[in-house]
């Protein structure tokens, strides 16, 4: 299944970024959740090659994308450690 299909594709922290970013780790668990945003063909959801639809002309795409990318982002959020998680908890979309 890849995000061109009109699944969905959860993704869970705890099982799929076992890694917690700290202030040390930087990049290996970037490495990781790359290769796994990679592995799901999710990686355009953070490096903006998958820009989300318009939700006015394409609302059914639209909210795909956006389910997708709250997925995405909330999987990032509790991939990361406490003293990190201030500094990216505004964030509202995975590219942020």
């Amino acid at each position: 299944m890849t995000a061109s299909s009109s699944a969905v594709i959860p993704i869970f922290a705890h099982h799929h970024l076992p890694i917690k970013l700290t202030h040390i780790n930087f990049p290996s668990w970037r490495t990781h959740l790359c290769a796994l945003l990679n592995g799901f063909s999710l990686i355009g959801h953070i490096d903006g090659t998958t820009p989300s639809p318009d939700a006015t002309t394409a609302p059914d795409a639209y909210l795909r994308w956006f389910k997708q990318d709250q997925l995405l982002l909330a999987a990032i959020l509790g991939s990361v450690s406490a003293e990190i998680l201030p500094i990216i908890s505004a964030a509202s979309t995975a590219a942020d």
